[in-house]
């Protein structure tokens, strides 16, 4: 909010002074520290979107990183086959496993129109078991 300028014709300075408005209205325990003296008016500025947040928006916060988190990395390693055939660049380990991608797409990247990727060439993921690093490979 500080970081905005001073000026009240700014938009982004008027922004940020409704939006922490409306964060002192939705925060009950953030408004009493105010009016208790035990947050600055200055300190309160300096306060991130986090900061003031309810506490239940940070628990839906949460929530939704640790969905987000799960759906990024890999819970399990039963389905892979163990392999020494990989180098992980990493750690430099070759204690690796892999699964065939083959008829599976890639749900972290955009596919594209047009790709160079060969329909005739099989993916793997390989995955090092010392250090979690996952990685694709083409198989000819």
């Amino acid at each position: 909010f500080i970081r905005k300028g001073s000026d009240s014709k700014d938009p982004s300075y008027r922004s940020a002074a409704r939006a922490l408005a409306a964060n002192i209205r939705r925060n009950g325990p953030l408004r009493r520290r105010v009016l208790d003296g035990e947050l600055s008016p200055r300190a309160l500025c300096e306060l991130s979107p986090d900061e003031l947040a309810t506490d239940e928006m940070k628990r839906k916060r949460e929530k939704m990183e640790e969905r987000s988190y799960k759906r990024r990395t890999r819970t399990t390693t039963d389905t892979l086959t163990d392999t020494t055939k990989y180098h992980c660049k990493d750690c430099d380990s070759n204690e690796c496993a892999y699964a065939d991608l083959k008829g599976h797409r890639d749900i972290r990247k955009n596919e594209t129109w047009g790709s160079n990727e060969s329909a005739d060439d099989a993916r793997v993921m390989v995955v090092c078991k010392q250090c979690g690093a996952e990685w694709n490979e083409t198989v000819l």
